[in-house]
């Protein structure tokens, strides 16, 4: 599988964000689950982060 950093809409308001689909924080708006995404990129070695919608689907790629 590989190592994917995604923030998704949470259950009841705000964002989630998830690295290989374990929950690492929830967090209130989306431009701070984007700066908390370039830190855990940095962190898990990874070169992109994905924004995905409510069915999951890949709204936007941001490659670092």
């Amino acid at each position: 599988m590989e190592n994917k950093l995604t923030i998704s809409p949470g259950d009841y308001g705000g964002f989630k964000i998830k690295f290989s689909g374990n929950s690492i924080g929830a967090l209130p708006k989306i431009e701070v689950a984007k700066e908390r995404c370039l830190t855990l990129a940095k962190t898990y070695k990874v070169d992109r982060y994905y924004i995905l919608d409510k069915e999951s689907q890949i709204v936007e790629e941001i490659i670092i």
